[in-house]
């Protein structure tokens, strides 16, 4: 299990693992070739002893708060995995912060994303523990870290909120970087709110049938 979730952020440091709302013109980065060409998008969770369950209602309020408010993807289902297989497969447990394949390289994975639950004690801080909650499922429908792109600031405020990971250069960046985007890590305060930027990439991303 330690190996999986090493290899887990290797993965997430290359391609991919809030925000106030922007008026400004700052898009997103984010990766083509794992985006979902179907418009039902099953999700499940593992059985965990540390999970409560009233958390699977607080997921799927938030991403139906949020990423659904844009776009005509869905995520579904949203039970326990038990027999049944989804694409998105969900652990939570008590461990600090989360982690998540980029879009659709989530499928033959369990789990494919990894959240942190209410019993973590950094979960008090309940815009951090949302925060967390809305930036992996921005990772699932393909999304990578702002702060990877190629033209990300220099300047030592930025760098300092890192944590050592590289610029990603085989993304799309689409218009400039966005310091608002919930994809960010240089994003402060944590909220599960996303930028301007954030519902510019997702609906340039999956653009609505009408």
């Amino acid at each position: 299990m330690k190996m999986y979730f090493l290899i887990m952020a290797i993965l997430l440091s290359l391609f991919g693992c809030n925000a106030i709302e922007s008026t400004s013109s700052s898009k997103g980065y984010y990766l083509s070739r794992w985006l979902w060409n179907k418009k039902e998008i099953s999700v499940c969770f593992l059985r965990n002893p540390t999970m409560q369950d009233q958390e699977r209602a607080i997921v799927k309020r938030l991403v139906d708060s949020t990423w659904h408010q844009h776009i005509d993807l869905r995520f579904t289902g949203w039970g326990y995995c038990d027999s049944k297989d989804a694409d998105i497969t969900i652990d939570m447990d008590n461990a600090i912060g989360g982690s998540s394949f980029v879009g659709s390289s989530s499928v033959g994975n369990k789990p494919s994303m990894y959240l942190q639950n209410l019993r973590n004690p950094s979960s008090r801080n309940i815009g951090y523990y949302e925060f967390g909650i809305v930036h992996e499922f921005g990772h699932a429908l393909g999304i990578i870290h702002e702060h990877q792109r190629p033209d990300r600031p220099a300047d030592e405020e930025i760098a300092g909120c890192r944590n050592g990971q590289t610029i990603h250069i085989n993304g799309e960046t689409f218009k400039e970087y966005d310091p608002n985007s919930i994809m960010n890590y240089c994003k402060q305060p944590y909220l599960p709110i996303l930028s301007a930027g954030d519902i510019a990439t997702i609906k340039h991303m999956y653009p609505r049938d009408n």
